[in-house]
């Protein structure tokens, strides 16, 4: 005959507080880490539509511009003077297609005295580090078009490079645009901010822009990650702190009959 002996195992709480403690400290971590990859994902939205925006819009020149010049961003504007003989700074580890190279930053005087930076993209880099690749500019007045873009402050890089920046010599290597070292490296003022040069431009090199490095869905993927992992803490500790698995062993247990 089929008999079941087991007296039943209640649930019952044996909490390790070590573990919990530990569980407590990190449970917040998780959630906020999933709460902001959320909060990225809707500002790469933003900039994503604001972008689309500024495109719709048609281009301004910069220098009869009066719209403030930090409300240009993504903004299709062209510039017109030429470049600076000989002066140009050379953005390092950027990758085209596989390959490892730089972005060319370009200073360009304007017509009424202005210096503005020209990204006029990607060039690769010499097989021997010492090398620096050598970019020919034009020498008369050239009219750039492309998008304007704005820069971050980033105080780590800005104190790396004035660090490590004693080099005067042209091109100079640099790891990110910072416009107070630029500025001091070129001797005089530029906008805050730079032209991205369009790829149909006469003065653009290899190109391949886009607006945002990480697309929201990608944020969004990060968010599920945190939050999984958050659950995941959870029910450990729920496990860790009862002894709800020893329930669930004979609750599967007496599921299988014994024959007598």
């Amino acid at each position: 005959m089929l008999a079941n002996s087991k007296s039943a195992v209640s649930l019952a709480l044996t909490l390790n507080w070590k573990i919990t403690l530990l569980g407590l400290c990190f449970l917040p971590l998780l959630f906020r880490l999933g709460v902001w990859q959320v909060e990225r994902a809707d500002e790469k939205r933003q900039l994503i539509e604001h972008a689309f925006a500024q495109l719709q819009l048609p281009p301004i020149s910069l220098i009869e511009n009066t719209i403030p010049i930090k409300e240009l961003q993504q903004r299709r504007v062209i510039v017109s003077g030429v470049f600076l003989p000989d002066r140009y700074w050379l953005l390092d580890n950027r990758v085209f297609r596989g390959r490892v190279g730089y972005q060319v930053i370009a200073p360009v005087l304007t017509d009424d005295g202005q210096t503005v930076l020209v990204n006029r993209g990607w060039v690769q880099a010499p097989p021997s580090r010492q090398q620096l690749p050598e970019v020919l500019f034009p020498k008369e007045k050239v009219s750039i078009h492309g998008r304007w873009k704005l820069v971050e402050s980033n105080t780590l890089i800005r104190d790396i490079e004035n660090k490590t920046s004693t080099n005067t010599d042209w091109p100079i290597r640099i790891q990110k645009i910072d416009f107070q070292s630029l500025q001091k490296q070129l001797g005089q003022n530029v906008l805050l901010g730079y032209l991205q040069v369009n790829p149909e431009d006469s003065q653009a090199l290899q190109t391949d822009w886009k607006n945002i490095n990480v697309m929201p869905e990608k944020h969004i993927g990060y968010a599920v990650q945190w939050f999984s992992m958050m659950a995941a803490l959870a029910v450990a500790l729920i496990f860790a702190n009862t002894n709800l698995a020893s329930v669930i062993r004979q609750a599967w247990q007496q599921k299988k009959p014994t024959i007598q």
